[in-house]
């Protein structure tokens, strides 16, 4: 019996082992037996497309030399597309994240003009790094008659959208067939008169549902099919649209020291505007 309690004890040992070499963070940085530096950054969550960033950095290894002291980051956009149909107050929208240039080297400092501080037992880099004008949001909402070309739409609003909205908007006119229907074509752009509009329709006897044959159905469908997207989201003084880029700068400090370890910070997901 001894003998079985020692050997179960050695098998969750190991088990134990294991599981802290899984989740053992060193390994992101170096091979067992190697010392990481300890390199850890402040800087703010949001920048200015077209200035620099500051920030302050601490770092220190024991045993060896910082060699190298880098920033890097890589850059995601966020897009979100809306357009609204003003004659039912329907409001569609799709939204996507994508990496647009994958992490790189933005700038490198020279670790021998760093300053050591006894207080804090480390070295304090006080810098900046550039964030291009390139990644400043992009807006395009509530656009006048004069501003608005179909050009700009398409280059906004590219690939499937502008076919999703149709087919989203067609459902949400199916929620309420007559109702909605009835203020686009008759209240919106007047194809027929109220009483036209009505004839197509059959009240049941408690007249509280419209039902209409397929052929009058169709020719409602084919009225709003005829119409283009930009007629549906104009409600005469301005076109529904509301496109939003904004980028996301994934950005850390990486230290190199005389050993060839690398030692990074944290990611920090920086805003620009």
């Amino acid at each position: 019996m001894k003998n079985k309690v020692k050997i179960a004890s050695l098998l969750l040992a190991i088990a134990g082992l294991s599981g802290c070499e899984i989740n053992d963070p060193v390994n992101d940085w170096a091979d067992l037996g190697q010392q990481t530096a300890y390199v850890y950054w402040e800087l703010k969550d949001a920048v200015n497309a077209g200035s620099d960033l500051d920030f302050r950095v601490y770092y220190y290894a024991d045993g060896s030399t910082i060699e190298k002291a880098q920033v890097w980051y890589g850059v995601s956009s966020t897009i979100n597309r809306a357009v609204t149909c003003p004659y039912i107050s329907y409001t569609y929208t799709e939204s996507e994240t994508d990496e647009v240039v994958a992490s790189h080297l933005v700038k490198e400092f020279d670790p021998q003009t760093v300053s050591w501080d006894d207080a804090k037992s480390s070295y304090i880099l006080d810098a900046t790094f550039p964030v291009s004008s390139s990644w400043a949001s992009v807006t395009w909402a509530s656009v006048g008659s004069s501003d608005f070309t179909e050009t700009l739409f398409k280059t906004y609003y590219p690939g499937d959208y502008e076919t999703n909205f149709r087919e989203a908007l067609t459902t949400q006119i199916e929620t309420d067939y007559h109702g909605n229907m009835k203020k686009i074509v008759v209240d919106g752009f007047m194809k027929m008169t109220e009483e036209e509009y009505e004839a197509l329709f059959t009240k049941t006897t408690n007249e509280e549902v419209y039902e209409i044959t397929d052929e009058n159905k169709a020719r409602l469908d084919g009225i709003v099919a005829a119409l283009t997207t930009p007629e549906l989201i104009f409600d005469g003084k301005e076109y529904g649209v509301n496109y939003n880029c904004t980028y996301t700068l994934s950005a850390k400090f990486q230290v190199s020291d005389s050993n060839g370890v690398i030692s990074n910070t944290d990611i920090k997901n920086i805003t620009v505007n």
